[in-house]
């Protein structure tokens, strides 16, 4: 049977599609679209807290103010708990830093976000960690943007792309058991 006669839910056609996009399709899981600040913000932080192994943070902004104090407390909190990292600090690297001489690549970085929790859980969109997204007190309505919570085999994936920034960022391949 030709490809494009297949069912859409049988194997041969996953991988029929999986070869003319040249991508590795994934089972969805479970999934969950979160479209409001503070609903992305309280699910992030909720699966940060129950951290055991690693936490792997993606993010094109993430400033000071209610939202980026809180999810530093958490973090460093977390942090904390896990022998590994340094002095509750973590390990941070910049993506593409700015200097005089990459200006001409200045806007070439990533504008993901993705927070990957013990390769189990995660989420990805366009959520940042700013108070732009939970409305910042007397200015005005919140950002709206969407962010979707993952669980199952897209997890894998999602880790799959942190991992290459962090080898680009950091000059090291992240150890497997994170």
């Amino acid at each position: 049977m030709s490809p494009s006669r297949q069912p859409l839910d049988s194997r041969g056609f996953v991988n029929y599609l999986s070869a003319i996009v040249n991508a590795r399709l994934f089972a969805a899981g479970e999934l969950e679209v979160l479209n409001t600040g503070a609903a992305i913000y309280a699910a992030e932080l909720e699966a940060v807290r129950a951290a055991k192994n690693s936490i792997h943070l993606e993010a094109y902004l993430f400033l000071r103010g209610r939202a980026g104090d809180e999810a530093l407390r958490v973090l460093t909190e977390r942090a904390s708990y896990f022998r590994e990292l340094r002095a509750a600090g973590g390990h941070v690297h910049w993506y593409q830093p700015i200097a005089w001489y990459t200006l001409k690549r200045f806007n070439n970085r990533t504008h993901r976000d993705i927070l990957v929790v013990d390769g189990e859980v995660a989420f990805v969109g366009g959520v940042g960690v700013a108070d732009f997204w939970i409305g910042p007190a007397g200015r005005g309505r919140p950002w709206r943007d969407t962010m979707v919570r993952v669980q199952g085999e897209l997890v894998k994936g999602l880790q799959t792309s942190f991992a290459e920034n962090w080898l680009e960022a950091a000059g090291e391949v992240l150890p497997e058991s994170e």
